[in-house]
């Protein structure tokens, strides 16, 4: 019991800072969003009349237990260093 409330916790935090990250990244609080198996646009949200229940969202406990999850998948695309850089590096 204690591990599954420390998983909602974790997951709740994350729920609730995407959202309140979503009008400066709304891309990426829209896909963690729906890996939470949440389904809110948050690009047409800023982009059209469509409403959401902000005090709903704005609160803790908004997920369901027992919540479906999307599937998982890393939103931050790791940034590689070109090899002719390192090379060029190495060479300086």
């Amino acid at each position: 019991a204690e591990l599954q409330e420390v998983l909602y916790s974790l997951l709740e935090s994350v729920r609730l800072a995407s959202f309140l990250l979503a009008p400066v990244i709304p891309k990426i609080a829209t896909a963690i969003y729906l890996q939470l198996g949440l389904t809110i646009d948050f690009d047409v949200l800023q982009s059209s009349e469509q409403n959401i229940d902000v005090s709903a969202h704005n609160c803790w406990g908004f997920l369901t237990v027992g919540q479906t999850l999307g599937a998982p998948h890393p939103v931050f695309v790791k940034l590689e260093i070109p090899p002719e850089v390192i090379t060029n590096a190495e060479n300086a």
